[in-house]
């Protein structure tokens, strides 16, 4: 997931389109993900495999969360990392089923507050969360909304969350 940090997530149009063309993280570390996981199906019996599925899903959100973090994003970005995250997301879910939703509700969350238009839509979209399974604390959907740099800083100041 560090290599996560070695894009820029405030991409350009052009950058952007060239992310659209080829994708600069998430297919790759996919497919190493898989490889990887592959190796154990022989070696354990299914359910214990699927244990180590359900597990590896867990840490994985919890590490892209970690990475998301530490990056900071423009609208593109944000889109981009949306367009990252349904990617990962389904391809979890596709190898371990329905479970890894739930493990991956919280970065959901992130990457919905990180992919908005305006502060307004940020705070609408987390006061929406509030009627379903919030994740986050006020305090942390705030500093998500830091990251993005193409945002006004006072208005982010000011959310009500």
């Amino acid at each position: 997931m560090e290599l996560y940090l070695c894009i820029t997530h405030a991409p350009s149009e052009s950058e952007f389109s060239d992310f659209e063309a080829e994708d600069p993280f998430m297919n790759n570390f996919i497919v190493t993900l898989d490889r990887q996981l592959a190796a154990f199906e022989p070696l354990l019996v299914p359910v214990n495999y699927q244990e180590l599925l359900i597990a590896v899903c867990a840490e994985v959100s919890v590490q892209f969360e970690r990475v998301i973090m530490k990056s900071v994003y423009n609208r593109l970005g944000g889109l981009q990392l949306d367009k990252d995250f349904r990617s990962l997301s389904s391809y979890l879910t596709n190898i371990a089923g329905w479970v890894v939703r739930e493990k991956c509700a919280r970065l959901s969350q992130i990457v919905s507050i990180i992919n908005v238009d305006s502060v307004g839509e940020a705070e609408e979209c987390f006061h929406q969360l509030q009627h379903h399974n919030l994740m986050l604390t006020s305090d942390e959907a705030m500093k998500v909304l830091g990251l993005r740099i193409d945002l006004p800083s006072d208005a982010i100041k000011n959310a009500s969350f």
